[in-house]
């Protein structure tokens, strides 16, 4: 018997959430600590280093991204704004190259 392609892989350890405290971002939080997920609950106005996040300051990327297994991306205000596709493939190639192996893009349907 072949494995079914859509064979889900096991959970991750601790996954970064950008923009937790937004609507999607919240609830994303809930949701992965009701499952027992270890969760980096990221936002601008965090005072915690390894917890804020800032789109236009990329020095606050790296902590965020330390020790996480998955991160929740989501873009404020919203991906359709120039240069957005730049920065989330920035945030992107530096957590391929720091070895997180899992990326959730939220978007809107029909966006590029």
């Amino acid at each position: 018997m072949r494995p079914s392609s859509t064979h889900q892989s096991d959970p991750p350890d601790r996954v970064l959430v950008i923009g937790a405290t937004g609507k999607t971002g919240s609830r994303a939080v809930r949701a992965l600590r009701r499952r027992g997920i270890r969760v980096r609950a990221a936002s601008r106005r965090s005072s915690l280093p390894a917890e804020r996040f800032e789109w236009h300051d990329d020095r606050t990327w790296r902590p965020a991204l330390h020790d996480v297994d998955a991160v929740y991306v989501t873009y404020q205000p919203d991906l359709a704004v120039p240069g957005a596709a730049a920065a989330v493939g920035a945030l992107a190639g530096m957590a391929a190259r720091r070895g997180v192996p899992r990326l959730v893009l939220l978007s809107g349907r029909g966006e590029p």
